[in-house]
Parts: structure tokens; C-alpha cells; sequence
């Protein structure tokens, strides 16, 4: 059988391969620094070279003078918001862009908001033909010739209700002209308004031209397969109303059985094992567990060790505390390409009461742990640290660390912890 060429078949995560499909982290950070402005350049420049799915926010911030920005160029797809501030680079290159779910919305409104970017010419945004949830909201732009707010159909783009959350407060500049850009392959490509009645997106006028209803952003054809991006999920190329369920209906035995197909939803992508860091469910990949069940590491024949959720027998495990000295390898960071190797010290008081409350300090060992964490605010600290997996408290894995870290030297922190 064929498959469209513009849905990937798998997930990319970290050094894991499946298939060719790039997914990589995004950020909740709004306007604040984690660091030096050449140290939230190279941050950003990590996390999306290559990367073609945002698992979570694209929030590109704080940029001055004429960096190289070709490493925005391959993303095709946001899970949360894109937010885009405090820029004055002349060109922002998002060309591959078809779709913006608004898992998660920036103020809790808008899918799309470009605020306040003195020097921003150009944003590239020729592709996008979706928003699946959330408004959008332009302001504040002055140089911003292309695209003009005022001359994009945005009923196309965004739907109906979403279109009532939406603002954009200016018109390009004067001496600008409409579309996306300047040139012919900048016109806006139209896949819903001209579409025949019945149709939620399409590729042409005609009734023939009409996209599977599974599909989002538009089509090359008529199929699941034929899709430019997925409106549920995307099965290896299909795009689906759900990823492959872990049991089927047997008829002949009148029984259900296991699912040698089965995957996991992780974000809008199925995919045969979770990636690195994130906890199987029954039906889903997540960085928690749910109440009443536990973490619980199983061994794969080939050695590799994978992490899912069970539900707990009885009581689930309690926490017993720290002991006084405990090296604890945090995964989350040890494995981030923009921390690098750490190893962090933890000083526990050995009463158990105190078990979720407690003091650590951590001493570095990456030249990218040193530059990132220049401390110069509190919060570069704090956003890192945010998503430790609690461990430790009761019951376990329900909770987060919070940690507030007062750091002595550029390499050693004291930090004081809860666990909510």
C-alpha cells in the first residue's frame, strides 16, 4: 500500500529512534530567562534542531541582531501554543508550520500570539492552515510587514467560536503588500471556506476534492492517509480517531485478547513504546502516574528497561524517607542535551516525618550544567527542577518536587524542597 509523504510513521525522542518522525520538547517559560541571552539562544537552537513535532509550547523569546534561526524551519506541528516575543530578528523562518492544536493556551485563550517584537519583519507562516483550538492574537508589532493581521482570512485557519477570542490590534506597515509574503508561493492556501458543503477541509472546490474527515490542515487526497496533519492521532501515516487499543474482541472465543498491535498516544502520535522518561498506561504515555497507582520498572528481553503505571495491590507503597546521604541521579536532567551529565547530593534529616520536606545541594559537572545555570534569578533554577518526579512522598508518585534554590557559586546550589 501507498502512504502520503507528509504524515511521519513513527517518533523520534531523544537518541531513540522509531521511524522518522521528530518529536521533541517544548517549554512553559512565558517572557522569563532560565539564563544569558546567548545561553537562551543555543536552549532554543537544541530543543528544535531537527525537531518536527513540539511535544508541548514553542515559545521563541529574548532574540536580537541576525541569529540563525533555519533550525525552526522543519517543525509542522504544535501541540500547545505558539508564542512568539521580545524579538528583533527581521525573519522568523516557521515555513513548515501546518498546525497548532492548543493542547495548552497562552493566557488561556490564544493558540497563536506575536506581542511586542520591535524589529520582526517577516513571520513565515505560509503553511499554517489550522488551529484546532484557541484564537490568535497580534499586537504591538511595528515593523511586521508580512503576513498583514488584517489581509489573512482567518476563518479558514481558526474555527468559528475560536475566531471570536481572536485580536489583532494592527494592519502592516504602510509600505507592505498582503498574503503571507511577498512572493507567489506565499499566497494563502484556503482549505475550508471554498470547500464543497459537508466537507471539514479540502483541497480544491470540487466535491471530489473533499479530505477524509480524520484529516486536519488540508490533503493531497481523499484517504487517512492522504493527510496533511492528523485531527486525532497519527498511526504510522493513518490518522485515526484513537491509537490501537491494548485488547480486540474475538469472536470466535467471545473473549478479548491482547493486541499484538497496541500503542500508546503520546501527545496526537501513536507509537509503539514510550519515549524515554515518560510512564506507559494502559492507553497512554505520561510523565505522572495516576492516584492509586505506582511507578514500576519492567525489563525487556533485549535488555532494555522500560517504566509504566500499575495499579496497586492493596495500599499503595508509602514513603520511607531519604537517608542522610543519598546520591540521587535525576534522569530528567541527566539525559537533557542542554544539562548534560550532574550528579546531585541530597542531605536528608532521617526523621520519616520529614520525608517530603528537605534540603539537597548540588554540585555540577557539564559545561552546559555551568552555563545555564550562571545563576543570575531564581527561576533558571526553579525551571529546571519544577518536574522532578517525586519519589519519595506519600503515596508515591502523585506528587512534584518544588524546590527554591539559593546558589552560593556558579556550581554549587542549596535548595529546599516540597513536595505538593
Amino acid at each position: 500500500s501507498t502512504r502520503s509523504p507528509f504524515l511521519g510513521w513513527g517518533v523520534y525522542h531523544g537518541s531513540r529512534k522509531q521511524n522518522h518522525l521528530f518529536i521533541c520538547l517544548g517549554t512553559d517559560m512565558k517572557l522569563a530567562l532560565p539564563s544569558s541571552l546567548q545561553n537562551h539562544y543555543e536552549m532554543l537552537r537544541l530543543l528544535y534542531t531537527g525537531c518536527q513535532v513540539v511535544h508541548g509550547n514553542l515559545e521563541i523569546t529574548h532574540l536580537q541582531g541576525t541569529p540563525d534561526l533555519s533550525f525552526l524551519q522543519g517543525i509542522v506541528e504544535v501541540q500547545g501554543y505558539v508564542f512568539i516575543s521580545r524579538v528583533s530578528v527581521p525573519v522568523l523562518p516557521l515555513d513548515s508550520l501546518r498546525i497548532i492544536r492548543g493542547s495548552q493556551l497562552y493566557n488561556g485563550s490564544y493558540s497563536l500570539a506575536v506581542l511586542d517584537n520591535p524589529g520582526v519583519r517577516k513571520l513565515q507562516l505560509r503553511s499554517l492552515t489550522e488551529v484546532l483550538l484557541g484564537g490568535v492574537y497580534i499586537r504591538g508589532n511595528p515593523q511586521l510587514c508580512f503576513p498583514d493581521p488584517k489581509k489573512i482570512d482567518w476563518k479558514d485557519i481558526v474555527g468559528g467560536q475560536q475566531l471570536g477570542k481572536s485580536m489583532w490590534l494592527q494592519s502592516a506597515a504602510p509600505y507592505c503588500k498582503g498574503c503571507w509574503g511577498e512572493t507567489a508561493t506565499d499566497c494563502q492556501t484556503l482549505t475550508h471556506i471554498d470547500c464543497a458543503s459537508g466537507c471539514m477541509r479540502c483541497k480544491g472546490p470540487k466535491a471530489s476534492d473533499c479530505c477524509h474527515v480524520q484529516c486536519a490542515a488540508g490533503c493531497a487526497g481523499p484517504k487517512d492517509s492522504d493527510c496533511l496533519a492528523c485531527r486525532h492521532f497519527n498511526d504510522s501515516g493513518t490518522c485515526k480517531d484513537n491509537c490501537p487499543p491494548p485488547t480486540v474482541y474475538d469472536p470466535m472465543t467471545y473473549q478479548s485478547k491482547p493486541n499484538p498491535n497496541k500503542k500508546f498516544s503520546f501527545g496526537a502520535t501513536c507509537v509503539k513504546q514510550c519515549p524515554y522518561n515518560y510512564l506507559a498506561m494502559e492507553v497512554a504515555c505520561t510523565m505522572v502516574c495516576p492516584k492509586y497507582n505506582h511507578e514500576v520498572i519492567i525489563k525487556q528481553p533485549d535488555g532494555q528497561e522500560t517504566q509504566k503505571c500499575e495499579k496497586c495491590e492493596g495500599d499503595c507503597p508509602k514513603g520511607r524517607g531519604l537517608h542522610p546521604l543519598l546520591i540521587l541521579s535525576c534522569s530528567a536532567l541527566t539525559h537533557s542535551p542542554l544539562f548534560g551529565p550532574a550528579h546531585y547530593t541530597v542531605i536528608s534529616p532521617p526523621n520519616p516525618a520529614l520525608s517530603c520536606f528537605f534540603t539537597f545541594v548540588f554540585l555540577c559537572f557539564s559545561v552546559w550544567f555551568l552555563t545555564s545555570f550562571a545563576v543570575s534569578s531564581l527561576s533558571q533554577v526553579t525551571f529546571s527542577l519544577i518536574s522532578l518526579p517525586c519519589s519519595f512522598c506519600e503515596p508515591v508518585s502523585l506528587h512534584l518536587y518544588v524546590c527554591v534554590c539559593v546558589c552560593v557559586c556558579v556550581c554549587v546550589c542549596v535548595c529546599v524542597c516540597v513536595c505538593l
